[in-house]
């Protein structure tokens, strides 16, 4: 069996603003959530499990 790479399909935060590349940019695989600064966009991405995602967003609202 082959594995294909995914290649995560990245949106930005309308929070950013228009056009000025100061904001966050997620991507949700199957495998749970991406996030990135789309500033710096080869810095690293952190990964988050659906379930650990979930828990991080109601403990912000």
């Amino acid at each position: 069996m082959h594995r294909h790479a995914v290649v995560p399909q990245w949106r930005n935060s309308s929070y950013g603003g228009s056009g000025n590349g100061q904001c966050v940019e997620v991507a949700c695989p199957a495998v749970g959530l991406l996030v990135r600064d789309s500033r710096a966009t080869a810095d690293g991405t952190l990964r988050f499990a659906p379930e650990r995602w979930s828990s991080l967003d109601r403990r912000l609202r």
